[in-house]
């Protein structure tokens, strides 16, 4: 259980630092149209993480404050 708890947290860390690089969500510094919001959405699954999580984070407004404990529990993979 603290096994599958570590990766699902580093899970969650990469995701948000790759928002943070790319300047997706909360990193973004304006809001996303739809078509812009649905690419940052799909490049970030073709990275490699979870589209639950990338949707999570990608309908975060900018400059919005989150907890990362907040989005594991709203992760529903």
């Amino acid at each position: 259980a603290s096994t599958e708890l570590a990766e699902e947290r580093e899970t969650l860390d990469a995701a948000v630092r790759y928002a943070r690089r790319r300047k997706i969500g909360p990193f973004a510094a304006d809001a996303p149209d739809p078509r812009r919001r649905e690419k940052a959405v799909a490049a970030m699954v073709r990275a490699g993480h979870p589209f639950a999580i990338a949707r999570i984070i990608a309908d975060l407004p900018p400059g919005a404050d989150f907890d990362i404990e907040a989005l594991r529990t709203a992760n529903p993979y």
